[in-house]
């Protein structure tokens, strides 16, 4: 598994070197920039890096690809990269609401050799150009945990009411930006019954009958489970609460395709991609989330 802290654990992944920034427990943990963690960003580009390089070629508009939350900026220059191997200069913007996440994200630029354009604000209608949008991408917050925490869980882990809150706002605003068969590709962890819960609110915030097509990374978990091993035997109430309304838990990337057909498919990630990793990974993961969290309300910061 490739270590997310160092910036030469993806120097052999399409030429990258990124990196991010971890104080652990500290005053100044909501500033953190998210990690690179292989079944996230590496695999999501894995089996849909050449599907959204498609798109970008194929797709009417100003901006080729908009990064909402870049972190550490993997995204925003990955693809900037790989369009310009293409030959091609890429129409990038990249955001993020924290100062550090910018900080960090120009250091990758300079690195990388690349430069596109990279703004420090919340994501709002402002961002990008109205319906010029080939591609957006989205890796909001997920990280489920009860309401006496949310101060203290941090930013880039923060995701709002049942970990999916900040995904339905960052949706709302796409469909300012989003070109006439332009695309939303994501990464999310999502609370569920049969389903994820996405596919139930991405129509009510991407107007023209979407069809959304989802990856499973891993077979669906059951969500006391999953929350019993990140909280052990804390929040109690809440972890019974939503295992009862959301049962299963999903590990998903997909794509948002405006072409209104509003279909929806589900496909399983290749064992071979995967390459050992497992639900046990976003366990310690979260779990050490939510330490930072009660560690921080413990101390009252």
């Amino acid at each position: 598994m490739m270590s997310p802290k160092t910036i030469e654990s993806l120097r052999c992944f399409e030429g990258l070197g990124v990196r991010i920034w971890y104080d652990g427990v500290t005053r100044q943990h909501h500033d953190n920039v998210m990690g690179i963690f292989y079944e996230e960003q590496v695999l999501t580009w894995k089996f849909l890096g050449d599907k959204l390089l498609k798109t970008i070629s194929s797709t009417a508009g100003e901006i080729d690809f908009l990064d909402v939350g870049t972190g550490s900026g993997f995204w925003a220059i990955l693809v900037a990269k790989q369009l310009q191997k293409l030959g091609r200069a890429a129409q990038i913007i990249a955001i993020d609401k924290v100062e550090r996440a910018v900080e960090v994200c120009k250091q990758n630029m300079t690195e990388n050799n690349i430069e596109f354009t990279l703004k420090q604000q919340a994501y709002q209608t402002t961002s990008a150009p109205t319906r010029g949008v080939k591609v957006i991408f989205m890796n909001p917050p997920y990280h489920i945990y009860p309401s006496i925490l949310e101060e203290f869980v941090p930013h880039h882990a923060r995701g709002g009411a049942f970990g999916y809150q900040e995904f339905i706002s960052w949706l709302s605003v796409a469909d300012y930006h989003l070109a006439e068969g332009g695309s939303i590709f994501f990464h999310d962890m999502c609370l569920g019954n049969e389903y994820p819960e996405f596919l139930r609110f991405i129509p009510l915030f991407i107007n023209g009958s979407p069809s959304i097509y989802y990856y499973e990374i891993f077979p669906p978990k059951d969500t006391f489970s999953f929350l019993r091993a990140v909280y052990e035997y804390e929040f109690a109430p809440f972890i019974y609460e939503t295992a009862i309304r959301f049962p299963r838990v999903f590990f998903t990337s997909g794509v948002i395709v405006k072409d209104g057909f509003g279909d929806s498919h589900k496909e399983e990630v290749s064992d071979d991609l995967l390459a050992g990793a497992s639900w046990q990974d976003r366990i310690s993961l979260h779990k050490s989330i939510a330490e930072i969290a009660k560690t921080m309300m413990s101390r009252g910061d």
